[in-house]
């Protein structure tokens, strides 16, 4: 079960520190090209939603486990 843990805080780190990295590129993207801003906007909320989602399903996890043992 620890080891368990360990690989879903892995993953929920690697997707956090990738959607920081793909939300830099686009703002880095969005200083090149204004004129797609609006597109990349959309993408750049679509991210940070992504990666609320990923962060609360652990706590949800938690305390689903919590619940029935």
């Amino acid at each position: 079960m620890k080891t368990l843990n360990t690989l879903v805080n892995l993953m929920l780190g690697l997707i956090n520190v990738g959607g920081i990295t793909r939300i830099i590129y686009l703002l880095i993207q969005a200083q090149v090209d204004p004129d797609s801003s609006d597109g990349i906007n959309k993408r750049i909320r679509f991210i940070l939603k992504i990666m609320i989602i990923a962060t609360c399903i652990l706590p949800l996890k938690q305390v689903a486990l919590s619940y029935f043992q």
